[in-house]
C-alpha cells in the first residue's frame, strides 16, 4: 500500500478540519491512497504517471461517496451533513503533468471556495522520491510546497492540505504508460517529383 510520507496543512486547514468535523473525509482520502499496491520499476522516467492517476481515481471512487468532476473543475468532492450543516472537501490529484499545473489546481480550489461548494482543499502529489521514476516533469511534494507556500502567498485564505504518496517498493515491470492519439496514424509525405 502506498505510504503517505508528507502532509502539510496551510492557512488554518487543520483547525478547520477539526472544527467542521471533516476528519472522517480526510481519513477516507488516506484510506483510498493506502488501498492499492504501488510497485514501480527502479528506472528514471519509465513508469506511467497516467496509470498511477487511474489507480488513485479508482481508489477514491471505491472508498466512499466521492463525486468525480469534469475537466476544468476540482477532481473529486465529498460532503457530509453535520448538525444540519453541509460541509465539503475538494481533492485535486496532480501526478501526471507538469508541476506548474498545481497553479491550475489552486485556481480550481479558489473558485469552488468562493462559490461555497467546498470548505477544505486537498492536493495529492508524488513524493520527491517517487517523482523521478514517473513520466518526465511529473510534479513532486517540494513543487507543491514551493507553489502553495512561497508563490501563492497572496492567497492567505486557502485552507489546503498537501499530501505526498510514495511507492511500496520496486518491481521488474514498470507502470504502463498510456498511449495517446489512439487511432491516428501519420502519413508519410510523398516526395515532390520534379518535372
Amino acid at each position: 500500500m502506498p505510504k503517505i510520507v508528507h502532509e502539510e496543512y496551510y492557512d488554518g486547514s487543520q483547525e478547520k478540519i477539526a472544527r467542521l468535523g471533516l476528519s472522517p473525509l480526510i481519513e477516507e482520502i488516506k484510506a483510498a491512497l493506502r488501498s492499492f499496491q504501488l510497485e514501480i520499476k527502479k528506472e528514471k522516467q519509465i513508469n506511467g504517471s497516467g496509470t498511477l492517476r487511474t489507480m488513485i481515481d479508482a481508489a477514491l471512487r471505491d472508498v466512499g461517496d466521492w463525486t468525480n468532476k469534469t475537466s476544468g473543475d476540482v477532481d473529486w468532492i465529498n460532503c457530509r451533513v453535520i448538525d444540519g450543516a453541509r460541509v465539503c472537501v475538494g481533492v485535486e490529484v496532480q501526478v501526471s503533468a507538469r508541476s506548474d499545473l498545481i497553479f491550475r489546481d489552486v485556481v480550481h480550489f479558489q473558485r469552488q471556495l468562493r462559490k461555497g461548494h467546498i470548505d477544505i482543499c486537498v492536493e495529492i502529489v508524488p513524493s520527491d522520491e517517487l517523482s523521478p521514476y514517473l513520466t518526465d516533469r511529473t510534479p513532486c511534494f517540494s513543487d507543491g510546497v514551493r507553489i502553495i507556500k512561497d508563490e501563492m502567498r497572496v492567497h492567505d485564505d486557502l485552507p489546503i492540505v498537501l499530501m505526498a504518496i510514495e511507492h511500496d517498493g520496486f518491481s521488474g515491470v514498470p507502470l504502463g504508460k498510456k498511449i495517446t492519439n489512439k487511432g491516428k496514424t501519420r502519413r508519410k509525405k510523398k516526395p515532390i517529383r520534379s518535372r
